[in-house]
């Protein structure tokens, strides 16, 4: 079955020391496979790890990353003390109050107030297991993955009622063949009728050149390309062998040849008119494979 290149997955979990770690993926459809990951600086040497991941499922497509870390402020670790900084602001004070013979009466407070000296604790790589960070990675692409099989559902049904429904014309103009060639015989005949102005008409070279007019209007070899295209077609939405976008614009393209190639040769206004609406589900067809993957 065939796959959406737009999905979106999203994922968080609590670590053993509470920390939260929040995964977002989305997608859009691109021509080829871009991932970006945007993640912590600590965190890295991990980007590889969840590249790979991703590109075991992702061979289409423009992918955005997000994860984001976030230690609870009400955590006994979410503070450190910036003990050189304290250590060096005590030491001057002590220095200035012997140079100026001055009591310091120093308090926690008073060095507590000077800035960065107690501040929110900097993340650091071994705060966050491998396994604690690829944990809400895969809940997000398997919640990403879902969403891009049910919208590549969605798109298949679509197209296959599209690929029916130009089947179906295909036949109608098939049929609609004899037919013509017939109307063109009468009409022919009716024309050197009344240019001759009732003179005896030779009937073999009349049925020479409605000869000629039936192979030019032949349209047998197109439509048993197009049916095997749309055959085709119909295999690769239903196959599970990865990215098949590429080759369904491809059909798309000889799909459309063959239909230019048939309004060409139908040599019929109902034929025109049928000729239009193919090619007006077959621009339809087009919009969708441009977010298959």
């Amino acid at each position: 079955m065939i796959k959406s290149m737009t999905g979106y997955g999203q994922a968080t979990f609590s670590s053993r020391n509470n920390t939260i770690i929040s995964v977002e993926l989305k997608s859009v459809n691109h021509r080829y496979r871009d991932i970006s990951i945007k993640l912590p600086i600590v965190l890295s040497a991990m980007e590889r790890e969840i590249k790979k991941r991703i590109e075991s499922l992702v061979e289409r497509g423009k992918v955005d990353v997000y994860i984001n870390v976030d230690i609870p402020v009400d955590s006994e670790t979410a503070y450190e003390i910036n003990m050189p900084l304290a250590k060096s602001y005590t030491s001057v004070l002590n220095k200035l109050s012997e140079e100026l013979n001055l009591d310091t009466n120093l308090k926690i407070a008073d060095i507590a107030s000077v800035n960065n000296i107690i501040q929110l604790r900097k993340l650091n790589e071994s705060d966050i297991p491998q396994e604690e960070l690829l944990k809400p990675v895969d809940d997000a692409l398997k919640a990403f993955d879902e969403m891009r099989t049910c919208e590549g559902r969605t798109l298949c049904n679509d197209i296959e009622s599209r690929l029916s429904n130009i089947l179906s014309i295909t036949d109608k103009i098939f049929d609609m063949q004899p037919d013509v060639i017939k109307n063109y015989a009468e009409r022919l005949k009716k024309r050197v009728k009344t240019l001759t102005d009732g003179i005896e008409l030779d009937e073999s070279k009349l049925i020479q050149e409605v000869a000629v007019m039936s192979d030019r209007c032949d349209i047998t070899e197109e439509v048993v390309r197009l049916r095997s295209h749309i055959s085709q077609f119909n295999k690769l939405l239903n196959t599970d062998t990865g990215a098949v976008g590429r080759k369904l614009d491809f059909l798309l393209q000889e799909m459309n040849r063959e239909v230019n190639t048939i309004g060409s040769k139908g040599n019929d206004s109902d034929i025109s008119r049928q000729v239009v609406d193919m090619k007006a589900e077959i621009e339809r067809i087009k919009e969708q494979v441009q977010n298959v993957e």
